[in-house]
């Protein structure tokens, strides 16, 4: 179904809230790497990692919605290419037998 309209709204939400939590933990990488307490900036690594990781998920879904798009582009092409032949076999005309003979039950 997506071939005929991706889910733009869905993907722009969804990127947002990846944006907005890679911004919080890069907020908590930064507090945490220029911390005086050695303990916490041990956790630096980790908020780097959580950020790292929501920055890949969010081109990852633009890739994807990117390649959605393109499908839905070749598939419009598709169907205003061939949908002059859907029907052009079954042109009905009431005097034509071999369509009678299809409608009516055996």
């Amino acid at each position: 179904m997506y071939d005929l309209s991706p889910p733009a709204a869905r993907y722009d939400e969804e990127g947002a809230a990846l944006r907005t939590l890679s911004r919080q933990e890069d907020a908590k990488y930064i507090s945490a790497d220029r911390s005086s307490d050695r303990a916490k900036r041990l956790t630096a690594s980790s908020h780097r990692a959580r950020r790292d990781r929501c920055n890949a998920f969010v081109n990852t879904l633009a890739q994807e919605f990117k390649e959605q798009t393109a499908s839905r582009v070749f598939t419009l092409k598709r169907l205003a290419r061939e949908k002059q032949h859907w029907f052009a076999h079954g042109e009905f005309t009431p005097s034509s037998p071999v369509q009678v003979t299809y409608l009516l039950p055996s």
